[in-house]
């Protein structure tokens, strides 16, 4: 293919090419009809369908949930109020925050430069990056102001067997 900066189409383009050169035929027409010979252009164009139609997500009413397993992170008397403890959630850097009785679980990366977020200072809940002073929600995780313009992952939070356990939203 020219002009494309690749070498060779992928496979999902080499597919569409076969579905659109072969015709579709009704089975019935080959197997039924006057046609005497191999109805390979019928099988050719079912296989090339299949194809398709395989990476295709299909949902059931089952299916619709996902449920995401909680990590145990730290023990609540591990935390003060005022306290952050850095760990790691499904394999995402995270910062556990304590306000007061609440916990809040974030991302521990500025959306902004990638900095770490551990040791920016934490006001109003909310936190601040200490390299460039971009500041985030814990609740939500909402970039306040510049020079971050997206926010930062939040994660589902729950207090229970005197731990406090996370899960990615």
């Amino acid at each position: 293919m020219t002009g494309t900066g690749r070498s060779r189409p992928c496979v999902f383009e080499q597919l569409q090419f076969a579905v659109r050169k072969v015709p579709r035929q009704r089975a019935a027409d080959n197997w039924l009809g006057n046609s005497t010979s191999f109805p390979a252009e019928s099988l050719h164009s079912a296989f090339i369908r299949s194809k398709l139609d395989a990476n295709i997500p299909r949902f059931s009413e089952f299916s619709r949930t996902v449920v995401v397993p909680m990590e145990r992170l730290i023990g609540t008397d591990e935390l003060n109020p005022g306290d952050r403890h850095s760990v790691i959630v499904d394999d995402i850097p995270a910062l556990v925050v304590r306000i007061g009785d609440e916990y809040y679980v974030v991302e521990d990366v500025c959306s902004h430069d990638g900095q770490p977020l551990t040791d920016g200072p934490i006001a109003d809940c909310s936190i601040t990056c200490p390299r460039h002073g971009a500041r985030f929600d814990l609740k939500t995780g909402a970039a306040m102001c510049m020079p971050a313009t997206k926010g930062i992952r939040t994660f589902t939070v729950e207090v229970r067997e005197d731990a406090i356990w996370a899960a990615p939203q």
